[in-house]
């Protein structure tokens, strides 16, 4: 009889699942060496950011700080909970905006520089003779250095036509002043060939200026800065107020495509990036676009900004944009001054010192960013991590700084210095454009006050040639005073100005809803003409009288001949 056959090997046991992966580990902050010292820092800030949250900022002096440190029962964060958001409770004192008069700013007619500036542009000036440039004014002088213009000059001594650079020299001797305008001059070499970010300037003959550590040579913007412009605007509000809004837009792309310039460079950025032979950085102008579906597409900068305002931002002269970069007869307007400029990536946030210390409280108070000066820094014990707006800087930051520009040029106004609703203080719930999401916190809330701006159509188009004194009257303040903008535009720069940062727009998003604009605007009947442009630009900046340029110049010569300095005078 034969064995029955053999049972059948036993099932496997099924195999155990693999184990998920365990996540990744939170990010740990990182802590500054002195934690007493840490402290005391964030006690001092929590108090002068709450001033500037309610409007009261002023320039802290010495004695301030030393008040603070005797009060023992100031908070020193973290609050304890979470942070509720809005403001808490604390209830700041709204500032109305204030209208821009001429001689707010620095005039180089009446204000005339310290000795030291004016030794100091002496000196630049002698410095530089060799290389065919020629003193012509003074331009700006502030705490660090100058800003002097030069005339360019042929080889047989005569003027250039109107080839024109500013030398902006550091003069202070505080220690690492030379590593910032290094650091200064490498960012406008990075931002080379784009039209809205001022660019260097490579005159014949002096390109030797550009080996010296302590000067950065730049092209001349000869209609001066935003700020200026507006001065003279706001002269008389009712002669120069409303600007029509076809320039506003043109204003509003000029300033956008600056920001993509500095967060994708267009020598970084498709096409002209990885070609053969490298890219000249002297090249004609590109302009500036975000690499979206490019093949090959550069890793965002992550460069903020933290001084956008219109003292940065420079009027060109007309025919410098790139090819097919149409200004319809508005000059370019150019970003500039990279002094407090950094990139600060995500990864960045872990490090208390430098969010605290540095980037917390780097640029003008009038124009902190909302990742500065929220309340929720309050909430935090060291780095702000894993916060909603508090150290969340990114593209979007400099997007802020966009719309605080647009809402000044748009209403003639300088933006309150908490940057808050006349009378309100906090930002408002609104509907802005991108419909399918609920209504965002904006800062630009002030912006639907009538007594700033109207939306109601004015007679004759878009934006009236006629000056509102004629039609209501000399000095009157009625309608006819208030700029008009669409709600289009309005909502924009709202949006731009939304508290959270991540419920900003793109810089993708403005460019398309700018670009989409511009387009269907270009056809009509009453699109912004050469008159129009001309009634807004059309008027003379306060300048030095030429005499004095010659004066230095014989100064000069008289002082080379005599044997007071050598005519090659040592660059820095």
């Amino acid at each position: 009889m034969a064995a029955p056959p053999p049972p059948p090997p036993a099932a496997a046991a099924p195999l155990a699942p693999p184990a998920a992966p365990a996540p990744p580990a939170a990010p740990q902050p990182v802590l500054p060496h002195n934690m007493t010292l840490f402290r005391a820092d964030q006690k001092e800030l929590t108090i002068f950011f709450r001033e500037v949250r309610m409007g009261k900022y002023h320039w802290w002096t010495q004695s301030d700080r030393d008040e603070i440190a005797t009060i023992p029962q100031l908070p020193i964060p973290p609050r304890p909970g979470g942070w509720p958001g809005g403001r808490a409770g604390l209830g700041p004192i709204g500032d109305e905006p204030e209208h821009w008069m001429a001689g707010r700013g620095w005039n180089p007619q009446t204000d005339m520089p310290t000795h030291k500036f004016y030794s100091a542009s002496m000196t630049l000036a002698g410095s530089v003779r060799p290389h065919r440039l020629r003193f012509n004014r003074i331009l700006g002088a502030g705490g660090y250095g100058l800003a002097v213009l030069f005339n360019h000059v042929k080889p047989n001594g005569h003027i250039n036509g109107n080839e024109q650079v500013v030398l902006k020299r550091a003069v202070s001797s505080a220690a690492g002043i030379a590593a910032e305008v290094k650091a200064e001059k490498a960012l406008h070499e990075r931002f080379a060939r784009a039209p809205h970010l001022v660019q260097l300037a490579y005159p014949a003959g002096a390109d030797e200026v550009h080996s010296k550590t302590r000067l950065i040579m730049l092209e001349y913007c000869p209609r001066g800065n935003m700020w200026s412009w507006m001065e003279h605007l706001g002269t008389d509000i009712n002669e120069r107020f409303p600007m029509h809004e076809d320039i506003l837009w043109n204003i509003f792309d000029c300033l956008i495509k600056g920001c993509i310039g500095m967060h994708y460079p267009p020598m970084e950025n498709p096409p002209l990036a990885g070609t053969q032979p490298p890219p000249d950085p002297r090249g004609p102008p590109v302009i500036e676009q975000v690499p979206s579906g490019l093949q090959g597409a550069p890793v965002p900068s992550d460069l903020i900004h933290f001084d956008l305002d219109p003292m940065n931002v420079f009027i060109s002269r007309l025919g410098l944009g790139a090819v097919g970069d149409d200004h319809d007869g508005v000059p370019p307007f150019k970003i500039a001054d990279f002094g407090l400029m950094e990139p600060v990536h995500q990864h960045d946030r872990v490090d208390a010192n430098r969010m605290w210390n540095e980037w917390r409280q780097r640029g003008k108070p009038a124009y902190y960013l909302p990742e500065q000066f929220t309340e929720e820094w309050e909430w935090v014990d060291t780095a702000p991590i894993a916060t909603t707006i508090a150290g969340n800087f990114g593209e979007w930051s400099n997007m802020f700084g966009v719309g605080l520009i647009m809402a000044a040029t748009i209403t003639g106004h300088r933006v309150p210095e908490n940057r808050v609703s006349p009378g309100l203080g906090t930002p408002q719930m609104l509907n802005l454009p991108n419909a399918n999401s609920p209504p965002k916190m904006s800062y630009g809330a002030w912006l639907d006050d009538p007594s700033w701006i109207t939306t109601a159509q004015p007679t004759g188009g878009n934006g009236p040639l006629v000056a509102p004194a004629a039609a209501a009257g000399a000095g009157a303040a009625g309608p006819a005073s208030r700029p008009f903008v669409s709600d289009e535009l309005k909502r924009l720069v709202q949006w731009c100005l939304c508290e959270v940062p991540a419920e900003r727009p793109t810089l993708q998003q403005v460019q398309n809803i700018i670009e989409t604009h511009l387009t269907a605007r270009r056809a009509a009947a009453d699109y912004v003409d050469a008159t129009e442009v001309e009634y807004v630009f059309g008027f003379p900046l306060a300048e030095v009288p030429a005499r004095k340029a010659k004066d230095v110049d014989n100064w000069l010569a008289k002082r080379i001949h005599k044997g007071r300095f050598h005519q090659q005078l040592p660059l820095q």
